[in-house]
């Protein structure tokens, strides 16, 4: 399964500078998750070891302003993948978020989004159609399901830097 790094970064950096902090939210996240070799790890813990080791694909990505990073934040700490932010120090940039990155499979970056014969957006994960309209927001396997579909149509939308 191939996996890749996502990075999301504030708009108003350079070329340069996105480049930069996409390296230190990777940096960050193999800290983060990846423990020593002999420790029994979890699933996300796993799955950052095996993208630092084997594939080391970056994508970055647009994140917009300070307040889209914080709502892009927001949806990948829900997604149950491996995900950091990275704030700059306080005396370069006063510690704003610069970069939200996320370690995701093939499974997620490969999706097509859709539209029915409606109109309405699909997204087909895994041969199975998400459609946002089919979850009960009311239900914790219905949040889930639109977490789920918030994510996937985030990294599917969203523009390269």
């Amino acid at each position: 399964m191939e996996l890749r790094f996502y990075s999301f970064v504030n708009y108003y950096l350079s070329d340069m500078q996105r480049g930069i902090q996409t390296g230190h939210a990777a940096v960050d996240i193999v800290r983060k998750y990846v423990l020593d070799e002999f420790g029994i790890m979890s699933e996300n813990e796993a799955m950052v070891k095996d993208w630092a080791d084997n594939h080391k694909t970056f994508i970055v990505l647009n994140g917009g302003n300070n307040a889209s990073l914080m709502n892009t934040y927001d949806i990948i700490s829900k997604s149950n993948y491996p995900f950091i932010k990275f704030h700059e120090d306080e005396d370069s940039l006063g510690s704003i978020l610069t970069c939200v990155g996320v370690v995701i499979p093939e499974t997620i970056f490969d999706t097509v989004i859709s539209r029915d014969i409606l109109g309405e957006e699909y997204i087909m994960c895994e041969d199975e159609p998400l459609q946002l309209s089919k979850f009960d927001p009311t239900t914790e396997k219905g949040r889930r399901g639109i977490d789920k579909f918030n994510f996937i149509r985030l990294i599917k939308t969203s523009r390269l830097a």
